[in-house]
């Protein structure tokens, strides 16, 4: 009877300990991560790259156009990298930001008793991604096409006879 008791007194205690690590549940936190870890292994794969081009390079023979393409190729490959590192940075700070954001988001749910972590946040996350990975097109005739209504042509205004 006293192990029965003692056990019930543990688990109604240990129900309402906050997690140690919440972000481990939050989608946003987990998406993020995600992308982070897929653009380390890019920045990883794109710095052999940049290694296989500057031997490319180097045993390029001189006075011909061979080097001259090679250097174009490995000014693009290491532009690209840059991008890539951007990217890597960004996401770096986006996961510490949410790790901070889920904690006290999460320390907070657990005080007013309430679900967590929140639909909605996901669903917020994952349009601004959408957002921002669409092509942006600031040509002028495309958004003139765009915004014109479709038409047929056999909707044509009938001309008066005179």
């Amino acid at each position: 009877m006293n192990r029965k008791l003692l056990l019930l007194i543990i688990l109604a205690c240990s129900c309402n300990k906050p997690d140690p690590a919440p972000w481990k549940k939050d989608p946003v936190y987990l998406e993020i991560e995600k992308k982070r870890t897929a653009l380390q292994s890019s920045v990883e794969a794109q710095k052999t790259e940049v290694k296989a081009m500057r031997e490319t390079l180097k045993n390029a023979t001189p006075q011909t156009g061979e080097s001259r393409n090679a250097r174009a190729k490995l000014e693009k490959q290491i532009a690209f990298l840059e991008k890539l590192n951007q990217e890597l940075r960004l996401y770096t700070y986006l996961q510490n930001s949410r790790l901070e954001i889920s904690q006290r988001g999460y320390l907070e749910s657990l005080r007013n008793k309430t679900a967590w972590p929140p639909e909605e946040e996901k669903e917020e996350f994952v349009l601004n991604e959408e957002m921002s990975a669409k092509k942006r097109n600031w040509n002028v005739e495309e958004r003139i096409k765009q915004s014109r209504l479709p038409t047929s042509d056999t909707q044509k205004p009938e001309q008066s006879k005179k």
